[in-house]
């Protein structure tokens, strides 16, 4: 059990964290995702929201009780935000932050829901069209693992992306693909959210937030570490 968690965990890292580079898509939408996670006979669902506009990026993980929000500035100087809704708080990040945890800074990166580049490392096996576009599917080997791909070639989106090693795997499979961005209407609510900054939440272990985040491991110092004691 140990080991796949650790599976799902660095997987889900690489996904949401891995520096690349892509053309900016100039409109805005919501793709919903189901997340099926696998270990023999073992299996896990979650939902995930990915919403994209000029100015924001949002990524809602209901079941974690987590958003990731990225919000633009002119001077790239991009913040990132993780709302917690169960306790109308906030943590953010500012650029330096994410530069110093080497977690995903610029805009190209965030605006993916995965990195375009791993299809340079799939051979492409056939298309066919959809109610959505042309999808084409790509398959080969990453790393250690097993990748298979199914890309919407009009919105640069995956509408089947699924990653196996030996006895675990996981999917994630395009559910609805919406032009009217819901989670836009939520803004104003996060801004009346609690905010704490990364750098002042070293130092207020006794906050109860903070502590939540220490315990929950949303608190990181370095790619491959967390917060601790």
């Amino acid at each position: 059990m140990k080991q796949f968690l650790s599976f799902i965990t660095y997987f889900l890292y690489v996904l949401f964290s891995i520096q690349s580079h892509a053309t900016e898509l100039g409109e805005a939408y919501t793709a919903s995702y189901k997340i099926t996670e696998q270990q023999g006979f073992q299996i896990n669902t979650s939902l995930m929201r990915f919403t994209f506009s000029d100015d924001h990026i949002i990524r809602e993980l209901p079941q974690q009780n987590i958003i990731e929000h990225w919000v633009r500035r002119d001077n790239s100087r991009h913040v990132f935000y993780r709302h917690f809704p169960t306790h109308n708080s906030s943590i953010y990040y500012n650029r330096g932050d994410l530069r110093a945890l080497n977690l995903a800074n610029d805009w190209q990166t965030v605006s993916q829901v995965i990195p375009h580049r791993w299809l340079d490392s799939l051979e492409k096996e056939s298309s066919e069209d959809s109610e959505h576009g042309v999808i084409s599917y790509y398959k080969g080997v990453i790393g250690d693992y097993q990748v298979s791909v199914g890309w919407l070639e009009a919105k640069q989106l995956p509408v089947k992306y699924t990653i196996r090693q030996q006895h675990q795997r996981l999917t994630m499979e395009l559910t609805e693909l919406d032009g009217y961005t819901k989670s836009l209407e939520n803004l104003k609510e996060w801004d009346r959210y609690r905010k704490v900054d990364f750098s002042d939440a070293m130092d207020m272990e006794r906050d109860g937030f903070v502590q939540y985040l220490i315990a929950t491991g949303q608190l990181e110092t370095s790619e491959t570490s967390l917060h601790t004691h």
